[in-house]
């Protein structure tokens, strides 16, 4: 066998075992919740002074902008003609891996006119979603940061 070929082998399995090795790494979170994920600590629920109906709208409009996004459910009009304390949204994003995972947002007034809102990214098969929840959250967050000025 030549020398180049050994090299080449030998590169293929370090390859594969680091593959291998990073399975069984990298945490197994398929559950990430703002404030409550320890792997997290930078995702928490953020306060915004605009009402929960102009943060609500301007998350779905944010949904709507990503592609890989789905609005499934919101009570936004619901809100605006009753008294409901907390505003809904559910939608799916699909990853890297073509895994279909749920976005929970809610949304609470803070008793100033202002608003907080929380998410929750959930994938349902596998050991891991390998970072995708934290990165729907952070990107829904950096584009209602973006629109709303806090």
């Amino acid at each position: 066998m030549s020398f180049t070929r050994k090299i080449v082998l030998i590169s293929l399995l370090f390859l594969v075992a680091g593959s291998f090795s990073l399975f069984f790494i990298w945490p197994p979170i398929t559950h990430v919740i703002t404030g409550q994920t320890p792997e997290y600590p930078d995702l928490q629920p953020q306060a915004y002074s605009v009402s929960q109906i102009r943060a609500a709208y301007t998350i779905l409009a944010i949904i709507d902008s990503f592609d890989d996004f789905t609005l499934l459910y919101s009570n936004v009009e619901l809100t605006e003609r009753e008294n409901v304390e907390q505003i809904e949204i559910n939608a799916t994003y699909s990853t890297h891996f073509n895994k279909i995972n749920d976005l929970h947002v809610w949304i609470e007034a803070n008793g100033d006119g202002g608003s907080v809102v929380f998410m929750e990214s959930i994938q349902y098969t596998g050991r891991s979603d390998w970072g995708s929840g934290g990165r729907a959250i952070h990107s829904i967050f950096d584009a209602l940061n973006e629109q709303i000025r806090r």
